[in-house]
């Protein structure tokens, strides 16, 4: 017995009445058995309630919380609030994790002395057929800086918040942001500051990538959320006074404006012009910034100011551009 650390892991729910049994039944099956195991239903209509009081009967590490709607980001913040473990995991209700999750995190979080261990994971379709995996390709512990900068250059299990297991104490100013979605992308980049990270490179979480996923959904104006995680990432690195972090930041956020930009322009979506005025506000907030930026270069200063003056006239050019490279 390695030690008798509680951990607690939280799970939000919410209508996923077909996959939750599974998604329990891997977090009770885990090795490491000092678990706190919180369910917390955020309002279901579809059943999940009844699961949820089931499995309450049949494992006492189980805690149930029945709450009204109020998202995934309140959720979990339900869950954090309500737990009592010294560290902390989060496991999506349509997800599921290999019995060993727990137990290798902890183990690898212990002896390196760290605050946040990461696994790899697995990309499964409904069935949990294996579409592909995330992974890093050898065991690192880095810096916590060093693991923003790897997720700003789009390492996706870098970003989200459910293949780690945390140090509680990490949780005490920082809780995720009622009402947005993109959650962790308002986070992360926070609970890992000055804190160092190990990674396994080891595949122990399974994400289910369904049509139903809040990401994966028809787009909404909502889903420019990401636009605002993004700019208070910025500016939380500028007022740091860490001017690699900041440019970084601010270079993505510009990226990711345009791109949303191309996007809504050159689709049938709903709140259409909202989105594009809400994302063109938001870049002629910061582009200017960046041509005061020595390390940045011209091509994407000429970039800039080509969006920033004519967003409509640079869409048009980039996803004509796009229609004759498919059409080869």
């Amino acid at each position: 017995m390695k030690s008798d650390d509680l951990i607690s892991i939280i799970v939000p729910i919410y209508n996923v009445k077909k996959y939750l049994n599974q998604s329990i039944e891997s977090i009770i099956n885990q090795t490491y058995k000092n678990l706190e195991i919180i369910l917390v239903d955020d309002g279901s209509n579809d059943g999940c309630y009844q699961i949820c009081e089931e499995f309450g009967k049949k494992d006492k590490r189980i805690k149930i919380i029945h709450k009204e709607n109020g998202g995934l980001s309140d959720a979990r913040n339900v869950g954090i609030d309500n737990s009592k473990g010294k560290y902390l995991a989060f496991v999506d209700s349509d997800d599921y994790i290999d019995c060993s999750y727990i137990d290798k995190l902890y183990t690898i979080l212990k002896e390196k002395k760290v605050h946040i261990a990461q696994c790899g994971f697995y990309k499964v379709d409904e069935f949990g057929n294996i579409i592909d995996q995330m992974s890093s390709s050898k065991f690192e512990c880095v810096s916590g800086r060093d693991f923003i900068i790897n997720m700003m250059e789009n390492r996706w299990e870098n970003v989200v918040v459910w293949n780690k297991l945390y140090d509680r104490n990490l949780f005490d100013n920082i809780r995720f942001p009622k009402g947005k979605i993109h959650e962790d992308e308002f986070t992360t980049y926070k609970l890992v500051n000055n804190n160092s990270v190990a990674i396994l490179p080891i595949c122990l979480y399974y994400y289910r990538q369904n049509n139903s996923g809040i990401t994966r959904s028809e787009y909404t104006i909502k889903r420019l959320d990401k636009l605002k995680a993004l700019y208070e990432r910025y500016l939380f690195f500028k007022e740091s006074n860490d001017k690699y972090l900041e440019n970084l930041s601010l270079l993505r956020l510009t990226e990711i404006c345009r791109f949303m930009y191309i996007y809504v322009y050159g689709n049938d979506v709903k709140d259409k012009e909202e989105s594009k005025k809400y994302i063109i506000n938001m870049y002629r907030r910061v582009y200017l910034k960046l041509l005061l930026k020595r390390r940045i270069s011209l091509k994407i200063k000429i970039k800039s100011v080509l969006f920033g003056v004519l967003p409509n006239v640079y869409s048009n050019i980039k996803n004509t551009l796009r229609g004759v490279k498919d059409a080869k």
